[in-house]
């Protein structure tokens, strides 16, 4: 999603935004694949779940400043639902590498999250 809100804004706070998206969720992907090889572990390759889906078909039916606003709440609702996640397995999660990796993530997301409380 945030490539192509990237590929059709004109707004330059939401470009610069989806631009760090892509930067850090790259990094974050990574650090995760290979806390995962660490611990032994093979993930299946990520497939998105029907809502994740309806999210991005909602941005490409939309166009300027409306797939703009949308991008921003469902990155709000996203980054929330990751923070959860990495906060929980810092604190409870049984594999060392992955724990490690969750505890770098988690503020990072946080981050986000109040740049976009911000926009």
């Amino acid at each position: 999603s945030s490539q192509l809100v990237l590929q059709s804004t004109r707004d330059p706070k939401v470009r610069s935004f989806a631009q760090g998206m892509i930067r850090d969720h790259d990094k974050s992907t990574a650090m995760v694949k290979s806390a995962a090889a660490q611990a032994g572990l093979k993930p299946r390759p990520p497939v998105m779940t029907p809502a994740q889906s309806g999210m991005v078909a909602q941005l490409r039916k939309e166009r300027g400043t409306a797939r703009d606003r949308s991008y921003l709440t469902q990155q709000q609702t996203a980054h929330q639902q990751a923070l959860a996640l990495h906060q929980g397995y810092a604190t409870n999660g049984t594999a060392a590498p992955l724990k490690t990796a969750a505890s770098q993530i988690a503020p990072v997301v946080q981050h986000h999250i109040d740049m976009l409380g911000g926009m």
